[in-house]
């Protein structure tokens, strides 16, 4: 009985994962999603990105048309204000322009596909967007991934 006690009460005394997103200030959001990434120009490898979906809240005007949002030490903001690139909005992605990386050509193959940041790696970055492959795939890989936008989505490209 003594030691059920002690791992209640251990149980209920630790931090939170998320302490950090309920400590911003203004709207709550209605669900959190704490896995989508990030990358930045010069930054060589993807970061995890705490994101949150506002769908019934009508006081967060920081949202974008799908109703998210990303956290920052200051609160919530607006994706569009985000710090990380992708693909999305450059024209080379939007004219389906091959792309030349390590000497070799690759084509748009498919269509975008969400994968976790354990399943790429860094590779190089094109127009400051990241490019990736899968791990231990060398040099010039079959199928390379650019990223597309911040929620863990790229767009793989396959060597021609």
């Amino acid at each position: 009985m003594m030691i059920a006690a002690l791992v209640l009460a251990a149980a209920l005394s630790a931090p939170s994962p998320s302490i950090a997103i309920q400590q911003a200030t203004g709207p709550v959001p209605d669900r959190i999603d704490i896995w989508w990434c990030g990358y930045t120009p010069g930054g060589r490898q993807l970061l995890p990105v705490p994101y949150g979906a506002f769908f019934t809240d009508d006081d967060a005007p920081f949202v974008d048309r799908n109703g998210y949002a990303y956290i920052t030490r200051e609160g919530w903001a607006d994706i569009s204000k985000t710090p990380f690139t992708g693909a999305e909005g450059r024209d080379w992605f939007r004219n389906n322009e091959p792309l030349v990386v390590n000497g070799a050509t690759y084509a748009k193959y498919g269509l975008p596909r969400i994968l976790g940041p354990d399943e790429v790696a860094y590779l190089t970055e094109h127009d400051e967007v990241g490019v990736f492959a899968e791990p231990d795939s060398g040099d010039t890989p079959e199928v390379i991934y650019a990223m597309v936008a911040p929620d863990c989505s790229f767009q793989p490209y396959q060597r021609r």
